[in-house]
């Protein structure tokens, strides 16, 4: 279905009880899992959903290629940006990839959330690693047990199907 020249990696934190997320936020901050993502991802292709791409502090993120999924966008439409910075709008998954192994290939694409897009690459077998950033706090995990409806959850057990090669484990939030 695609070009394996390279991998497709699902990056992402994860917190107790595989939250991912409040009100469209991540529910801690680290260092440590700033540094690990752009480290990772810096001159990489990075696919973002919608919602996760326009609640980044700052987007397009720079020194790497911003692709933003959305079924309401065209198949291809490239977006400039106040900062010089550009980003590409496209309809699918697929088209991401396959205009990620056009502009830059030969690189490892990231997958960056949100949810929906995490789902599909596991449940599809698209992304052939994952690289996961462990978040411990206990005041976060007593919170979770007490208002879980308000976190965003990791939406499938990725543990079933991949062998975590690729793992932060940052005990303790910055």
């Amino acid at each position: 279905m695609f070009n394996d020249s390279e991998h497709i990696v699902a990056i992402f934190a994860i917190g107790p009880y595989d939250i991912i997320g409040t009100d469209n936020k991540l529910p801690w901050h680290s260092d440590k899992d700033f540094y690990f993502f752009k480290k990772a991802t810096v001159n990489h292709p990075c696919i973002f959903g919608t919602t996760t791409f326009y609640n980044l502090p700052h987007y397009p993120l720079c020194s790497r290629g911003n692709i933003v999924c959305s079924r309401k966008f065209p198949k291809f439409q490239p977006m400039p940006t106040d900062n010089g910075t550009k980003y590409i709008k496209t309809n699918s998954i697929e088209n991401a990839i396959k205009i990620s192994r056009i502009i830059y290939p030969y690189k490892t694409i990231f997958v960056c959330g949100g949810g929906s897009i995490y789902k599909y690459v596991i449940d599809k077998k698209v992304a052939d690693v994952l690289y996961v950033s462990e978040i411990y706090s206990d005041a976060l995990a007593t919170d979770v047990q007490h208002n879980s409806e308000k976190y965003t959850y990791f939406p499938v057990d990725f543990r079933r199907d991949y062998v975590q090669s690729d793992v932060l484990n940052v005990n303790g939030v910055d």
